[in-house]
């Protein structure tokens, strides 16, 4: 048993039994906790006065166990609440393994081809039900946090648009993006080539673009005219084809490329989910992706190290900090890493 700032007393968390209270030597319950203001404070202020009161409300089993009816009549007073080895199985079950994904993680799946970056999406979206579902149960005395609920959480659909758009992500242009980057990885394992050149991405492009039109036109289908081949002719007969831009970068004019814009959105999209993901952990960012090698000889080993990280989209501006750089030198080598790879 660990005593937390309050001086209640919980098993560590981590364990079976992890954030599970231990009752206090004279009293019966946690009534402590009660709230003056009630249903009459917003649900955020609830939150940030159990949270005052008591760092670990949310695992606290009085809270969590109906004490009354609801309005309606149902009564879940007699419901035992969800143990933490039901929820941990509960959990496993809907998420899965990469050789054998649940329920969320199939879901995931048809939108992010990355396995590892799925699991870890679906484990989070995992948590942050069952998270919003304990906070919910623990203000509301007529509901129960329970294995029947907890279930019933992990198995709502997954509306996919709303997950993207946290990350920037645009579902429409991932349907064919999607689809283009299984293309793409069967072509570098079959040919061997690990960095096609943008023309080889540009044709993949295009033919996954063209199978995709081709596919809802034959099932008399509609789509949206924000999708564009890679010389900027929109993908939706009688659309007027992309107009030309200025890349912010270089000042330049360049014909609208709709592989280029794709890739550009998923790059930046993995970023701010990689940036979620590790939570400012540079040192865990580096080390997970294979850059910590070839920092180590200085010169041209540091460019490498920038150009691994810039593929995987991780945040360089904790490298700039911890190596000293300034961000107009990286920026740079961003350019040039990018026009290596058209």
């Amino acid at each position: 048993m660990v005593m937390d700032a309050n001086g209640r007393g919980h098993e560590p968390a981590g364990t079976t039994k992890g954030g599970r209270y231990t009752a206090n030597p004279g009293a019966d319950d946690d009534s402590d906790l009660e709230l003056s203001g009630g249903y009459n404070h917003t649900r955020r202020t609830l939150y940030d006065e159990y949270e005052s009161r008591d760092k670990g409300w949310i695992w606290a089993e009085n809270l969590l166990r109906a004490t009354k009816p609801m309005p309606d009549g149902t009564d879940y007073t007699d419901e035992p609440v969800c143990t933490p080895e039901q929820e941990v199985e509960l959990r496993t079950r809907a998420v899965g393994e990469e050789s054998h994904p649940g329920y969320i993680m199939r879901s995931l799946h048809s939108w992010i081809p990355d396995n590892v970056r799925c699991r870890e999406m679906a484990e989070r979206l995992a948590d942050e039900r069952l998270l919003a579902l304990r906070r919910s149960c623990a203000v509301k005395p007529d509901h129960c946090y329970s294995a029947r609920l907890v279930q019933s959480a992990l198995s709502r659909p997954v509306h996919m648009e709303g997950i993207l758009a946290q990350y920037g992500l645009s579902a429409h242009r991932m349907r064919v993006g999607r689809p283009y980057l299984n293309n793409l990885e069967e072509y570098r394992r079959r040919t061997g080539d690990r960095n096609p050149s943008g023309e080889t991405r540009d044709r993949i492009w295009n033919e996954t673009l063209a199978d995709y039109v081709q596919d809802k036109l034959a099932r008399g289908k509609t789509f949206g005219g924000g999708l564009a081949y890679s010389d900027g002719s929109n993908a939706k007969p009688g659309r007027p084809d992309r107009k030309p831009w200025v890349d912010p970068k270089t000042g330049r004019m360049e014909a609208f490329n709709g592989r280029k814009d794709f890739e550009g959105m998923y790059e930046r999209g993995m970023s701010a989910f990689n940036e979620r993901n590790l939570a400012g952990d540079f040192e865990t960012a580096i080390d997970t992706h294979g850059v910590t090698d070839a920092m180590e000889g200085g010169g041209d080993t540091i460019r490498n190290a920038y150009n691994l990280a810039f593929e995987q989209g991780l945040d360089v501006q904790s490298m700039n900090r911890a190596l000293g750089l300034n961000a107009e030198t990286v920026e740079r080598w961003r350019e040039e890493w990018e026009r290596g790879r058209m």
